[in-house]
């Protein structure tokens, strides 16, 4: 099995949460359309930004699921131990990640959502999950990291079904469009 262009999209962003991403009002937004240069959207690109907004809210509240929470836990520190190994100098890099999603999650639970900070937040975890992307990509081609990742990949594409019995066909399309990876 193929790693899903989305679900590589969902291991990169495991270190910038996104329910933090969620609470700040940035969900992430569509991928930009091949060709567009600038241009207003076209009606036939209006309907693919449309088709992977749905795909983007089905993977939203399917990772809202508290099995798939757990289970995402358990694939990052697998993963993250995989990168450790990789390369042990990330430690500080992946330790103020997962300080940056605790305030936030701490600003968030705490209602008092400083949409400032939160953006400085979210840029400088950008920033810092770049550094470590060699490492976490080579982690990804670990066996053991390699299998537990589609098995979520598996769970996660059913769950979204579950919620949008159309994903799988909206998938199918926005790859046959160039939009999504396979």
């Amino acid at each position: 099995m193929r790693f899903s262009g989305m679900m590589k999209t969902l291991l990169t962003a495991l270190f910038v949460s996104t329910l933090s991403l969620a609470a700040f009002g940035q969900g992430a937004p569509p991928q930009g359309m091949p060709g567009m240069g600038g241009a207003a959207p076209s009606a036939a690109q209006q309907a693919l930004m449309q088709k992977q907004m749905r795909v983007m809210q089905a993977q939203a509240k399917a990772l809202q699921d508290p099995a798939l929470q757990k289970d995402l836990k358990a694939l990052q520190a697998l993963a993250e131990k995989e990168m450790l190994k990789i390369d042990p100098k990330s430690k500080p890099t992946l330790d103020r990640l997962h300080s940056i999603e605790d305030e936030m999650k701490k600003m968030q639970s705490s209602g008092n959502v400083d949409q400032t900070k939160g953006m400085q937040m979210m840029q400088e975890a950008q920033k810092l999950a770049m550094s470590v992307q060699d490492a976490q990509k080579k982690a990804l081609e670990v066996p053991n990291v390699k299998k537990a990742f589609e098995a979520f990949d598996v769970k996660v594409r059913a769950k979204m079904k579950a919620i949008d019995a159309e994903v799988p066909k909206l998938i199918k399309e926005l790859e046959a469009a160039g939009i999504q990876k396979k």
